[in-house]
């Protein structure tokens, strides 16, 4: 009361607000910061910048490693494997460091040397086979029309 005789009448509190409210958010709010009416006279709010508990940190990145290469018409690529995060990628590169790479695989740590033995001798003996990169091939085959669909 001493404050609103000595400095006028005070602003009505806003909805919710008061000492042992707290504002529940909905299922699909948690991510969605929380707006606040300023009061007249309140100090500008200044904006934090991005949310610190959302930041991740950098990734433990392992060493490179050459697993094989193999030359299509296109020219020559490497399957390089790496650890990232724990987690064992395997690309497919131009050896000349330009062009389309391609993830082939994750997570093999899981499967053991033997897989990642066999997906990169797969993976070499198709691009021989079809004198191209196996990612660019399709298993499905071409899908002509059929003859009785068009009939009807």
């Amino acid at each position: 009361m001493m404050a609103a005789a000595a400095g006028g009448a005070q602003p009505p509190p806003s909805p919710g607000a008061g000492p042992g409210r707290v504002r529940r958010r909905a299922a699909g709010d948690l991510h969605r910061p929380q707006a606040r009416i300023l009061a007249a006279g309140d100090p500008p709010v200044e904006d934090p910048g991005p949310d610190v508990s959302r930041r991740r940190r950098p990734p433990v990145v392992g060493r490179r490693t050459e697993l094989a290469r193999y030359t299509v018409t296109e020219g020559e690529r490497i399957l390089y494997g790496q650890r990232i995060d724990g987690i064992v990628r395997v690309t497919d590169n131009p050896a000349s460091g330009h062009g389309r790479a391609f993830l082939l695989e994750r997570e093999l740590e899981h499967d053991g040397n033997d897989a990642l033995t066999a997906l990169i001798h797969d993976y070499t003996r198709q691009a021989a086979l079809h004198d191209e990169v196996p990612m660019l091939r399709t298993i499905l085959p071409a899908i002509a029309p059929d003859d009785e669909s068009e009939a009807r």
